[in-house]
């Protein structure tokens, strides 16, 4: 039999959920998730959102505009490519043809009175392969993270001489290669301040010029488009001794580590008062890094340093500048601050913590070990010279003393039995000198009778 069609003037009524069919809070969070998501106008591939490009006509026309003009191509292909077929971006442009022989058919051709097509048909090859080339490599970018290999690339010589020239026109001061910082150290801080993604640096890591003329690095090629960058060797051998870790090595590489980031940091800021600097203005209003902010930083971490004994210098000032350094970095990726703003603002409220107590400043006693006047439990103090004196002959067996040992005087008139004093202030005692040059000293005897 046929189920009569229901009426349409008649309003269907829905029925009732049956026990066995799932209500709408009993499907789970997963379907909350993709009901969420799709109420919100994500598009989801196995849970991750699809990055959609979103482009205004406007900027579409400006960005193959650019392109024509960056390639040489024709104008008429730009306006061609926006407004008859349509496209919005350059990802549009990478996915355009599926092969380059496709260029000639199906853009080409297609442009009315475009000249010299051959020419043309070069150029756009040369666009559409160097499009796909930057996206195949920003996709092998998130692939595998943006990191330490692109930091250290280093910049290209032009940009290097720039900023060589504009530190030297800015501050008039020039260093000794074992004092300048690397090529490679400078590359690495622009990019960190460019991005926003500084790094709190080893000191003892720091590298100056002379480690870059002695010093050779190499590239291994492990894959398309992945090398990997292996450890630098120093010298013919590689085999240069690294520096000695004491405070006075810290204190000079972190002054080179200073200049890295004064010299990355000398290009002018885009909001720079147009009027120019005088005596008293705010240098950090007019570079992203003076180098007056980042000394003032290594003057105060080696007057400090001065204040302390050796053995302990080097520990304390290593954790308080590397926990500051810190604080520039946290500042300057959660902030839209330059970093001498940076730089400058934990200077002043750091300030206590630089302080350095008593009991810090007292020497151990490694440190008292050669000081003349100090002394120390593990050096014991060198006994007094020793004075040429007079020493009296000991006295002979069988003799009269005429004191006791100790100095006591003795009473010789009552050893001969003729002390007619009442109050006789020596000692009645008997004088004889017996074997080994002690007196006898016994009081009921005299030393006519002694028998000892």
């Amino acid at each position: 039999s046929v189920a009569a069609a229901p009426c349409p003037t008649r309003p269907r009524h829905r029925a009732e959920p049956s026990p066995r069919t799932p209500q709408p809070e009993d499907t789970g969070q997963a379907g909350a998730d993709l009901g969420s998501a799709a109420m919100a106008g994500q598009l989801l591939v196995g849970g991750v959102p699809v990055e959609v490009p979103q482009v205004a006509p406007a900027e579409a026309q400006a960005v193959f505009a650019k392109l024509c003009a960056e390639f040489r191509i024709d104008d008429k292909v730009g306006k061609h490519l926006v407004q008859t077929e349509g496209l919005e971006s350059l990802s549009d442009f990478c996915e355009y043809f599926s092969a380059e022989t496709e260029v000639e058919e199906k853009l080409v051709s297609m442009v009315p009175e475009l000249e010299r097509r051959g020419l043309q048909t070069s150029r756009i090859r040369q666009a559409w392969h160097a499009c796909r080339a930057a996206r195949d490599a920003g996709e092998l970018r998130r692939k595998h993270g943006a990191d330490t290999d692109d930091l250290d690339k280093l910049l290209p010589d032009k940009d290097l001489k720039d900023l060589r020239v504009a530190f030297y026109r800015r501050y008039k001061v020039g260093f000794g290669a074992n004092v300048e910082p690397s090529d490679a150290m400078v590359s690495r801080i622009w990019r960190e301040i460019d991005r926003r993604v500084c790094q709190v640096h080893d000191v003892f890591k720091v590298k100056t010029l002379t480690h870059t003329y002695m010093a050779a690095r190499k590239k291994q090629r492990v894959g398309d488009g992945l090398e990997l960058l292996l450890p630098e060797s120093e010298g013919a051998a590689g085999n240069a001794p690294p520096p000695v870790e004491c405070v006075n090595t810290y204190i000079s590489m972190l002054f080179t580590l200073m200049l890295a980031y004064a010299r990355a940091g000398c290009r002018p800021l885009p909001q720079a008062p147009q009027q120019g600097e005088e005596l008293g203005s705010d240098s950090t209003a007019y570079v992203e890094v003076p180098l007056d902010v980042v000394l003032a930083y290594h003057g105060r971490v080696q007057a400090k340093a001065a204040l302390l004994p050796a053995s302990r210098a080097l520990a304390w000032v290593r954790e308080r500048d590397q926990a500051e350094r810190a604080l520039w970095v946290e500042a300057h990726r959660s902030s839209k601050k330059s970093l001498g703003v940076i730089i400058r603002e934990t200077y002043d409220r750091r300030q206590a913590q630089w302080d350095v107590h008593i009991n810090t400043t007292a020497a151990s006693p490694e440190d008292k070990r050669g000081i003349p006047g100090v002394t120390s439990k593990s050096s014991p103090p060198a006994p007094p010279p020793r004075t040429q004196t007079t020493q009296r002959p000991a006295p002979q067996q069988g003799s009269h003393a005429k004191t006791l040992r100790n100095g006591e005087p003795i009473c010789v008139n009552w050893n001969k039995g003729q002390c007619k004093e009442t109050d006789c202030k020596r000692l009645h005692v008997c004088n004889r000198v017996l074997r080994g040059g002690r007196v006898c000293g016994m009081r009921n005897h005299t030393s006519e009778k002694c028998r000892r």
